[in-house]
């Protein structure tokens, strides 16, 4: 590592630990999840606590600082040039570029805020110990990745992309690209229900297509609400899950509790729309149409997270499987409406999975709603697969690849080799993230870190002693990363 004393470099890491720590749990107490209406920045209160934060933080530890119209910024030094007798005699225009997030999910769930964090203070590090980097050293800090807005986008028009540049939300060792994400509603319109059986009066449940809903709620009227609490206890006895029933008013309210997991890593968590799709499929109700819904649910979607009854269940060597989470639930006695994301390999393009889908919404009666895409992004070199552009989707809406990968196989490489210096771990190859916040169009195509592949580590922000050790370790890796990075080529 050129640059930097390795020595001072730990004394300096042991010293901002205690602030890095507190820091970040006054930052995860600001609720982040996206909550701007029409016309309104998309981001919440919470975000824009959390990015005003950062930069008095910035401010008070003398790095330069800038804020995008309040939809973002980045915090920054170095870039100075120095002469043989380390005068300084000019600045570079070289940046490496950090892209970190300050939205989040409510509830604590602030995936994305502890890796900008810790970055943050492997920077703060990094400048105690005297560090003087040939490149401006830059932590880009987005308040809307979660809802897709257009922060990155303002941010880019009013400065240039780094050189070269990393996600820090990704996959350890590193992350050579990223699955695809597909979002689409999945409609049923229903039939008005009959004198017998119960009616539906709501159902509600999930809050973003990227977290697994920890809560679903159904509200019916009819009769024999006690033979249904009577079911409900058998149910909870028999599964272990939780579902509550209770009168409101001259309805009955069921609602049932899941446990939130990212989108990506459905088989993480337990999503609460299939326990309650799974309980209310016991019950009678009298419109036709809401028993064929149930009926489709769970015999297409229920508690599979890899979409294989629903028909794509696709799957590649360089990414592995599709995973399939049903994000988002609302309904009436009209209509119901489930929002789904599917994750899917690099190899599988978006046509090909609503084709495969399509026969058994159609059976169903079902109507297909496309919501978004997010296409797949691969390194050449790392995967052997080709860029985005010619795999995952279409020229009008693929992400622009690297013109040949060759620096981003580099960077993918040299980030690999920092986690396995600091770690250990030399067995770990450079993955393909499922859910990695990758930004060609800023030239970030590689991530690193905070997650290891397959150890369903929570986010550092529920606390805790193990997590505090994360967040050190985090802040370890970025200043090698950093000292490795922003000296020379």
């Amino acid at each position: 590592m050129a640059g930097i004393d390795r020595e001072k470099l730990a004394a300096a890491i042991e010293g901002v630990k205690s602030e890095a720590a507190r820091a970040l749990g006054e930052i995860a107490a600001m609720d982040g999840a996206a909550s701007g209406g029409e016309g309104e920045p998309p981001f919440s209160e919470g975000a824009k606590a959390a990015f005003d934060y950062m930069m008095k933080l910035a401010a008070a530890d003398g790095f330069d600082a800038d804020d995008v119209e309040g939809h973002g910024g980045h915090v920054e030094f170095g870039g100075l040039v120095y002469d043989g007798d380390g005068e300084v005699v000019g600045t570079s225009e070289e940046v490496l570029g950090m892209l970190g997030r300050l939205d989040a999910r409510p509830a604590g769930a602030a995936r994305g805020r502890g890796p900008a964090v810790a970055c943050y203070y492997a920077m703060k590090a990094l400048s105690g110990a005297g560090f003087a980097p040939e490149k401006k050293v830059r932590l880009i800090l987005g308040l809307d990745g979660e809802r897709g807005g257009d922060g990155l986008a303002r941010y880019l028009r009013r400065f240039r992309a780094p050189d070269v540049g990393f996600s820090l939300d990704g996959d350890f060792p590193a992350s050579c690209g990223a699955m695809g994400r597909l979002v689409f509603g999945l409609a049923k319109k229903l039939a008005k229900a009959g004198p017998k059986g119960l009616a539906l009066r709501s159902l509600s449940g999930g809050e973003a297509p990227d977290a697994v809903p920890d809560f679903a709620r159904a509200v019916v009227r009819g009769e024999g609400y006690e033979a249904i609490k009577e079911k409900a206890a058998a149910y909870r006895s028999e599964t272990g899950r939780e579902l509550r029933v209770k009168g409101l008013g001259k309805s009955l309210e069921i609602s049932a509790r899941g446990a939130s997991a990212h989108g990506s890593r459905p088989e993480e968590g337990l999503n609460a729309i299939s326990v309650l799709m799974d309980f209310l499929s016991s019950l009678h109700f009298g419109s036709e149409g809401v028993q064929e819904f149930l009926d489709f649910y769970n015999e297409r979607i229920g508690f599979e997270t890899g979409g294989e009854s629903l028909g794509c269940g696709f799957s590649d060597e360089a990414s592995g499987s599709l995973r399939l989470n049903p994000a988002m639930i609302n309904g009436d006695d009209k209509a119901v409406n489930l929002t789904v994301a599917a994750y899917c390999p690099v190899s599988v393009g978006k046509e090909q999975v609503y084709e495969a889908i399509l026969p058994s919404l159609e059976k169903n009666d079902m109507g297909l709603i496309k919501i978004s895409c997010l296409p797949p992004v691969t390194v050449r070199g790392m995967t052997g697969g080709e860029p985005a552009l010619q795999i995952g989707a279409s020229e009008a809406d693929a992400r622009p690849p690297d013109p040949d990968g060759a620096s981003d196989a580099a960077l993918c490489g040299r980030l690999a080799a920092v986690y396995a210096r600091l770690t250990g771990e030399t067995e770990r190859p450079p993955v393909i993230s499922r859910s990695a916040f990758l930004a060609p169009e800023a030239g970030i195509r590689v991530a690193f870190g905070p997650r290891r592949t397959g150890d369903g580590a929570a986010p550092l922000e529920e606390g805790g002693v193990a997590e505090e050790a994360r967040l050190f370790l985090l802040i370890g890796l970025y200043a090698e990363a950093i000292a490795e990075l922003a000296w020379g080529d």
